[in-house]
C-alpha cells in the first residue's frame, strides 16, 4: 500500500475521535495536524502517536499553526505539504447560549480519488 500525506485540520472533540483510529492504519502515512492551539496539538498528537506505536503502527505526525480564517496562510500550508487527503474536523465555535449547543460540528474529507464513506478506506486508495 502506498503511503499517503494527510492534512488533518481540527483536533477538538470531533477531530480527536477521528484522528486516533486514522493513525492506527497500516502503512507509514505522514500526517500534518493543523489548528490554532499549537501546545494542545503537540500534546494530543503525542498521545495518539504513543498509542499507535504501542499497537505496532508507525505514523509520521507533525503539527502546525493553522487558522482557517487566514486563507493565504492556509493555502501556503496546503501547497507546502502537498497532501493526498485533507480531513477537516474544525468546528465553528460561537458564543455559548444557554440551552443550545452553540457550535457547528461537521467533518469532511477531500481527496481527488475518494469515493467511499469510510475515512480509513480513503487511505487504502
Amino acid at each position: 500500500m502506498a503511503s499517503k500525506r494527510i492534512l488533518f485540520i481540527g483536533l477538538g472533540d470531533l477531530g480527536s475521535h477521528m484522528f486516533d483510529p486514522l493513525v492506527r492504519t497500516s502503512g507509514r502515512h505522514s500526517f500534518l495536524v493543523g489548528g490554532r492551539n499549537l501546545d494542545y496539538l503537540q500534546q494530543r498528537t503525542n498521545l495518539s502517536l504513543l498509542s499507535a506505536l504501542q499497537l505496532g503502527y508507525e505514523p509520521d505526525i507533525a503539527c502546525t499553526y493553522l487558522d482557517l480564517e487566514q486563507r493565504e496562510q492556509t493555502a501556503e500550508t496546503i501547497a507546502a505539504f502537498q497532501p493526498d487527503i485533507i480531513v477537516c474536523a474544525a468546528t465553528l465555535q460561537k458564543g455559548h447560549i444557554s440551552g443550545s449547543s452553540g457550535s457547528c460540528s461537521k467533518a469532511f474529507v477531500v481527496s481527488p480519488t475518494w469515493s467511499s464513506t469510510s475515512l480509513a478506506s480513503c487511505i487504502d486508495l
